[in-house]
């Protein structure tokens, strides 16, 4: 396998040639069981997590389109 390497001292690239033989062989991937698959996330669901909120306890009329209605603290 042909690869290169910066040589420090020298600013240069230098041009290494490996032998077939001694090439380290890929690492199988491993297998995942069920509970770590399920524990994976997509990038959104970690930026953009889903929202999980109540909703409003306010009850608001239906007082036309012409109308506005404000909430005023006591």
């Amino acid at each position: 396998m042909l690869s290169w390497l910066r040589d420090l001292k020298r600013r240069r690239l230098i041009r290494i040639e490996t032998d077939p033989k001694m090439e380290p062989k890929p690492m199988p991937k491993p297998e995942l069981n069920r509970k770590e698959i399920a524990q994976e996330r997509t990038l959104k669901d970690i930026f953009y997590p889903p929202k999980t909120a109540l909703a409003s306890c306010f009850n608001f009329p239906n007082l036309g389109p012409n109308v506005t209605f404000e909430l005023r603290p006591l």
